[in-house]
This record gives C-alpha cells, sequence and structure tokens, in this order.
C-alpha cells in the first residue's frame, strides 16, 4: 500500500532485472492480477527485449490495467518486435487499452497502414489522439477525417490535424494533385482553421499550414504565409512551392507593397525572380512596374526592403543600376552591403568595365570597404588592383585582411611586395591573410616575406608561413622549416612537419619518430600524415601506431591513412584493432572501409 516504496522498488528492479525474463514470467504466474501491472511496469523499465514475451502475455490477459501496463512497457523497450505486438491489438474492443496503444505507437513514430488503423479509429474518442498516426499512413483515405478533426473546437486538435495533413501530403507523393485538390475545395471553416495557424500556432503547426497554404495557391493566406516565410517558418519545399506558384503570383505579391517591411521585401525579391524567369509571361507593363518599384526602394526604404531591392537586381540589375549599388555599400547595414555586394558580383560577369568604373572612386574607409574589395577581386583588371592598393591603407582591419585576400588575383611583383609589408601588420588576422595570399601567388617575390614570416613572434603566422612554404616547394626554406620543429608552440611543429613532408626532406624520418611520441595531438597527426609519404614498408609501420591512440579522431586518421595504402597487411593491421576497439564510431570506420575496399 505503500506507493512511494511501491514506486522505488519498481525503479530499482528495472535496473538490476536486465537478463531476468524467467524469473519475471514465473513471478506473474504466482503473482495476483492487481500485481501483475506492476510487475510489466517494472519489466519496461529494464528496456530489456527479452521481456516482450512475458508482456504479450499481460497484453494478451484479461486484465485492462495489466494490459496497458504491457503497452507502456512495450513502448519504453521499443523495437520492431515491440510496435508488431502493438499493431496486433490495435483493435482491441477495450477503448481504455485501444487509446494507450495508439499513444504508445505515436511516441513509438510507428507507421500503420491505413488498413490496419482504419478500423481502430472509429469511435471518435481515438480519432482526436490518432492525428499523427493518420498523417504518417501517407494515404489520400486518412484525409477527410484529418479534415474533420482540423475544423475542431479544440485548439490542440485542430493544431495536431494541420501538422498531421502536411506530413500525410509529403509522404503521398503520387496522390498529391488528388490531396491539394480536396484540401483547395474543402469548406469555410478549414480554411479558417488553417489562416489561424498560420497567425497564432506554435512553430511545428505554422510550418505544416504555410505549406498547405501554398500548394492550395490560397492568396487570401498569402500574407500570413510570407510572415512565415519572414519569420524563418518556411521551409525550403515551402519556398519552392511558392516559386512553383508560377507567373500568376506576381500580381498579388505587387500587392503586399503596403504591408510590413519585412513581408514586402520577400514579396519583392519573389516577385522579381519570377518576372524574370517567367519572362515572355509577364506583360511588359508589369515588367516596368517592378523596375520602377525596385529603383525607388533602393534608395528610399527600410533597410530590409532595401536589401531586397538590391537582391532583385541579381536579376533585373543592367549598368545604369551600378552607382546605386555602390552607393548601397556605404550602408551601416549590412544586409544592404550583403544585397548589394551579390548583385554587382553578378553584373561583374557582364559589364565588368561598368562595376569597375563605379568603384573606382568608392570610399574604401567606409564601412563597405571589404565588400568593395570583395568585388574588386572578381573583376581581374590592373584598375582594380590600383584600387586594392588604397586598401591597403584603411583604417579598418576587415578591410585590410579583404584587400589583401582580393589582390590573391593579381600575381604582380609589386603587389607580393604589398602584401608582404601586410605581413607586420597591427592586426594579426591581417597578417595570417597576408601570408596565405603570399602563399596563392605563382611571383618568386613572395618567398622572401614568407621566409621571413617564419620568425614572426606568433605561432599561428610561423606556421601558416611554414605552410605556405611547404605549399610552394620552396625547397630553399627547409633549414629554416627545420628550425620549426623545436618550437614551443604544438601549431608550429606540426606545420614544419606538414611543409617538409611536403618538400621531401631527409630529416622527415626522424620528424615522424619525435612526432609519434609527443604528447599533443595536433603534433601526432601531423607525424602521422608526414609518414604517409614514407616507404611503404616504414609508412604501414609508423601509421599504425596511431590505432593505439587514446584520442578517436587521431585513430580516425590513422585508419583514413591505412585503407589509402590499402595492402594486405593495413587491411589486417585494422581487422585487428577492430577487435579491441570500444568506439563504436571508430569501429564501424575499420568496418565500412574494408567492406569498401578503403
Amino acid at each position: 500500500d505503500n506507493i512511494g516504496l511501491r514506486n522505488a522498488a519498481i525503479e530499482v528492479l528495472g535496473m538490476v532485472a536486465q537478463g531476468k525474463a524467467r524469473k519475471f514470467a514465473e513471478a506473474c504466474d504466482r503473482a495476483e492480477p492487481t500485481v501483475r501491472k506492476f510487475l510489466g511496469e517494472a519489466m519496461g523499465k529494464t528496456r530489456d527485449p527479452q521481456m516482450i514475451e512475458n508482456l504479450r502475455a499481460l497484453l494478451l490477459g484479461p486484465d485492462p490495467n495489466a494490459a496497458a501496463a504491457a503497452v507502456e512497457a512495450l513502448v519504453c523497450i521499443g523495437g520492431s518486435r515491440a510496435e508488431s505486438l502493438l499493431r496486433e491489438k490495435l483493435s482491441t474492443p477495450d477503448l481504455f487499452v485501444r487509446i494507450a496503444i495508439i499513444e504508445g505507437l505515436t511516441r513509438l513514430g510507428t507507421r500503420v497502414p491505413w488498413k490496419e488503423l482504419e478500423p481502430a479509429i472509429e469511435d471518435a474518442i481515438v480519432r482526436r489522439i490518432s492525428t499523427e498516426l493518420l498523417g504518417r499512413t501517407s494515404d489520400p483515405r486518412a484525409l477527410d477525417f484529418l479534415i474533420e478533426l482540423a475544423t475542431d473546437a479544440s485548439p490542440q486538435t485542430s493544431s495536431a490535424a494541420l501538422r498531421a495533413i502536411a506530413e500525410l501530403v509529403r509522404g503521398a507523393e503520387a496522390h498529391r494533385p488528388a490531396i491539394v485538390d480536396r484540401l483547395s475545395a474543402s469548406n469555410e471553416s478549414f480554411r479558417h482553421a488553417l489562416y489561424e495557424a498560420l497567425l497564432h500556432g506554435d512553430t511545428p503547426t505554422r510550418q505544416g499550414a504555410v505549406h498547405l497554404a501554398v500548394l492550395c495557391r490560397d492568396e487570401s493566406s498569402l500574407e500570413a504565409v510570407l510572415q512565415a516565410v519572414a519569420d524563418d517558418v518556411a521551409g525550403p519545399e515551402t519556398v519552392d512551392a511558392l516559386r512553383a506558384w508560377g507567373p500568376a503570383l506576381i500580381d498579388p505579391l505587387l500587392m503586399q507593397r503596403r504591408g510590413e517591411p519585412r513581408v514586402w521585401a520577400i514579396a519583392l525579391e519573389l516577385a522579381s525572380e519570377m518576372s524574370c524567369l517567367h519572362h515572355d509571361q509577364v506583360p511588359e507593363a508589369t515588367r516596368d512596374r517592378i523596375r520602377s518599384i525596385i529603383e525607388r526602394d533602393l534608395c528610399d526604404g527600410a533597410d530590409v526592403v532595401r536589401a531586397a531591392a538590391a537582391e532583385s537586381l541579381r536579376w533585373w540589375g543592367d549598368p545604369r543600376d551600378c552607382r546605386a549599388l555602390v552607393e548601397c555599400l556605404s550602408s551601416p547595414s549590412h544586409a544592404v552591403r550583403a544585397a548589394a555586394t551579390r548583385a554587382l558580383e553578378t553584373l561583374a560577369k557582364r559589364v565588368p568595365k561598368t562595376v569597375e568604373e563605379a568603384l573606382n572612386k568608392a570610399d574604401l574607409d567606409g564601412p563597405g570597404g571589404a565588400d568593395i574589395a570583395q568585388v574588386l577581386s572578381r573583376l581581374d583588371s590592373d584598375g582594380a588592383v590600383e584600387v586594392l592598393k588604397r586598401g591597403l591603407h584603411s583604417a579598418s582591419p576587415r578591410t585590410r585582411r579583404a584587400v589583401v585576400q582580393a589582390l590573391a588575383m593579381a600575381d604582380a611583383t609589386d603587389v607580393a611586395q604589398l602584401v608582404g609589408y601586410a605581413v607586420a601588420d597591427e592586426d594579426i588576422d591581417v597578417q595570417i591573410a597576408a601570408v596565405r595570399t603570399l602563399g596563392q601567388l605563382v611571383t618568386s617575390e613572395a618567398n622572401a616575406p614568407l621566409r621571413t614570416a617564419l620568425d614572426s613572434p606568433f605561432p599561428a603566422i610561423r606556421a601558416e608561413a611554414a605552410l605556405a612554404l611547404g605549399r610552394r616547394r620552396e625547397s630553399t626554406a627547409i633549414p629554416r622549416i627545420r628550425a620549426l620543429l623545436e618550437d614551443e608552440e604544438p601549431v608550429a611543429i606540426a606545420a614544419a612537419i606538414d611543409a617538409l613532408a611536403w618538400l621531401g626532406d631527409l630529416h622527415v624520418p626522424q620528424a615522424v619518430e619525435r612526432a609519434l611520441a609527443h604528447p599533443d595531438d595536433e603534433v601526432f597527426q601531423a607525424g602521422l600524415r608526414a609518414a604517409r609519404t614514407l616507404p611503404q614498408s616504414d609508412a604501414e609501420r609508423l601509421v599504425a601506431r596511431g590505432l593505439e591512440h587514446p584520442a578517436w579522431n587521431v585513430r580516425m586518421l590513422a585508419i583514413k591513412l591505412l585503407l589509402e595504402m590499402d595492402t594486405k597487411h593495413t587491411r589486417q593491421l585494422l581487422a585487428d584493432a577492430m577487435m579491441g576497439e570500444a568506439d563504436s564510431m571508430v569501429r564501424h570506420a575499420i568496418e565500412s572501409g574494408l567492406r569498401h575496399g578503403g
């Protein structure tokens, strides 16, 4: 009679009674009917699949309380056998047990075919809790039940039904047109429920409702649909369905101009895109109207609208828009600058000279300096390089970094010298960008500043310089890179090992031995990568040491390298390692690699 003591006993049994299915069976045979219920609960707590046969006896027995406890226990254990048992009993005449089974199958995520579910939902009470299962059937015959439930007075029932309809539509691809036609022809009550869900539903309900509204092409819900898109509720499939609406949607979209700025911004972008994609089907007057709206909103709108107008010029832009877009690059709004940058990059492919002229006097010291550099990097012209050179003197580290990155397009001696000066910039991110850009240049003038960077006080710079020189196969730098093997910072040591391996240095075997004795994982991994470049027998022996490393990511690298070698010996090494591997993910990587031959 002590409820607390009884519940504690059930919890303890759940923890200690795994593998004791026979003892539970014997206890059930001896127990009074009222006790079997609690034994069923305890079997569920064990999560032991061996208990399923015992629970089957309780589920099929005459006691509804014990049967309900068996249902809950089967849900706790889960798996295909448990689901099959619950489905067998789905149409039980006992309403209490049937409800428990419906709820259990719902929690398990089971997909019950319509022919099994239909007899179980004759009762209205059962139907109300069966919405998720109905949606998972992917059977159009479940639709009428769900439409009825969507108009239920209970917001919870209505919302669940709308989510289920959305899932049914996604799953019933072959029947989708017929389902959409049926939804489009539904009564006013359903459309009202859909609209309310669009406006006031929780996120999953709004996601389902917005998808249904778009599929049904309900113009009266368009503003609410766009609001859901603005709230980042609509998924990619819903946005694709909006685009599939076609040119008929353009005029309704343009009618949103007086609406909330975020809604209008999305409407403008969609209308611009679709009017371009369906150019021949859109009247000239409509195209002129869109063009006029874009020009006006590019200058006068709220930031979100200006960004949409700039984005629209990716479709509608022509030479006359370049100067207005460059002005947008001075906006304090990141969204406006980013959209203008994308539009100018698109125009740069069609009218590069016009874009270059518009950027010639651009303010690289303003908030859009980095964005200007990004556009200039697409032009690959002497004029663009000259403008970029001015940006090296910008007060903004972000702009200087972007300029240095953009100068990688030029491969001139003077550019290498200028970027080399940036290696000594006061901002470390600019220094890193400079070293990486120097590494991309073909000119030999880049080598001298890279060698100088090996002596940087910053470990990240020393590491980047070593990697850049290694990739450039700059063998004259080998002695300086070797010196980094004595560095105090693991990042520099690891980079030196990688660089020396790329350069084919004779000291790589010794560097590998030291790296594989180093306590830092990054250095150890560099040692494994370098070992892969050694003669086959040495490579196999040294890389195999990574299989015993305590860090899973290091073992994964060793597995990858051994699979790449793909010899009889490496496959045996991996097979042996798999037997003693405790990490399931690592073990799966070995198994999968051996199965697919590396």
